[in-house]
């Protein structure tokens, strides 16, 4: 069975490209580094490293750092849970997450552990949704908050809430004007700009929008300001009006299919750390306290 020291000796060599740095890295001595490098090829049967070209990994090589620093990341995250745990202290939460989530509910639930677990500490990963799966998947994170694109058997989807997709403009676009919710067909001859934050919304329409787009911009901030200097139109959950300026325009799509569910990712057959655990009930009271200013509909788990 390949053991941890021997993956954290791998590693040592492959990041330094010498024995001798990576032993003193791992206070071992260069002999019993070069053994676990040895050890490991011998059970995976094949060469990590080219012979040839000295510090040059195989294919293999490469593919195996990739899992080793995953697994050694998950080691450490799982180890200093529990020491945290068994000395009574709190610990670290890794979490991937939403722009929208972390934007509006994130702060309140943070600083509402910070008062009962000043020691308790947090790693946020803001990406989309399907960078949010690879980060579970992966074992990178501990939880993930996300929509479920994609979701595959190893991981488990627990809903939060729901919320409406809308059509965002500036301002004084000729869309706001019209006072009603909009048909996809009032979309159809506009300029559109794509985000990742609709990719469930199942409407014909929204493909050949998709299909058609000028520009895809994931970062928030990018994206209003395009579309509050009339770049285009967007789609975006309503909720992200909270934090939209005045000079934006989110307006209802006369489609009741226009909408995302948003939950949470864990992977099945993981126990949740305390920490995790305390995380996830602080985030659903926040989330439910601020149900009516944000337009979600809850949904049980």
């Amino acid at each position: 069975m390949i053991s941890m020291l021997q993956y954290r000796a791998f590693v040592a060599v492959a990041e330094s490209r010498s024995v001798t740095v990576a032993a003193e890295r791992l206070h071992r001595s260069p002999s019993a580094v070069s053994m676990l490098l040895k050890q490991l090829e011998e059970q995976l049967g094949t060469p990590l490293f080219d012979r040839g070209r000295k510090a040059k990994l195989t294919d293999l090589g490469r593919f195996v750092l990739d899992e080793a620093r995953a697994l050694i990341e998950h080691d450490e995250r799982v180890s200093s849970g529990i020491r945290s745990f068994a000395g009574g202290q709190a610990g670290r939460v890794d979490i991937a997450c939403i722009p929208s989530i972390a934007n509006l509910f994130l702060p309140q639930t943070l600083c509402e552990l910070w008062s009962r677990h000043p020691a308790m500490s947090f790693h946020v990963r803001d990406m989309d949704s399907r960078s949010v799966v690879e980060a579970i998947a992966g074992d990178r994170c501990e939880i993930g908050i996300g929509t479920a694109v994609d979701v595959g058997e190893e991981l488990t989807f627990t809903p939060l809430f729901d919320d409406p997709i809308d059509v965002v403009c500036a301002a004084g676009d000729g869309l706001a004007r019209l006072g009603r919710a909009l048909a996809w067909s009032d979309l159809a001859p506009r300029r559109f700009l794509g985000n990742s934050s609709y990719s469930l919304v199942a409407a014909p329409e929204l493909r050949e929008m998709i299909r058609t787009q000028v520009a895809y911009i994931p970062n928030l901030t990018s994206l209003f300001a395009l579309v509050r200097s009339g770049g285009g139109i967007t789609l975006l959950p309503r909720i992200n009006h909270l934090h939209a300026d005045a000079g934006l325009a989110f307006l209802p799509l006369d489609d009741p299919s226009a909408r995302r569910c948003v939950g949470i990712l864990t992977r099945k057959g993981r126990s949740l750390s305390p920490s995790a655990r305390s995380f996830l009930a602080t985030l659903r009271t926040i989330v439910a306290a601020k149900a009516a200013v944000t337009g979600i509909t809850l949904m049980q788990p």
